[in-house]
């Protein structure tokens, strides 16, 4: 799996921040360093999603999860074929087509879209 430019770069300097971890490292463990219980998930949710959402003005607040959702967006209006997308989410690609199909219709006569140009855009209009 390629991950974009910016995911690469920030989990690079997530792994030097943190005195470079083995790769099998949990990238955000819980304190005690194991996966999350569900309580973790919802304590993350409440002490620093909720907040960044509202620091960058969004009025109703995603959850987390709809970003799979942007990725997937992204990639298909790259022009990346749905058996690449539905790799990149772990999904088969009957999932793919049943969750995004409605995308594939619109992204057909559109201009290509740079994940990475969008992610760079979206950066900078919030530093």
């Amino acid at each position: 799996m390629r991950l974009l430019r910016q995911l690469a770069q920030d989990l690079r300097e997530w792994r030097i921040a943190c005195g470079r971890p083995g790769e099998d490292a949990l990238i955000i463990p819980s304190t005690k360093g194991d996966p999350w219980t569900k309580t973790d998930w919802e304590n993350w949710c409440n002490r620093q999603w909720v907040p960044a959402c509202r620091r960058a003005g969004l009025g109703t607040i995603p959850r987390p999860y709809d970003l799979r959702h942007s990725f997937a967006s992204l990639l298909l209006a790259d022009g990346r074929q749905p058996l690449y997308v539905a790799e990149q989410l772990g999904h088969s690609p009957a999932v793919l087509h049943n969750t995004y199909a409605h995308l594939f219709a619109e992204y057909a006569d559109r201009r290509q879209v740079d994940p990475e140009c969008e992610i760079d855009r979206a950066r900078d209009q919030a530093s």
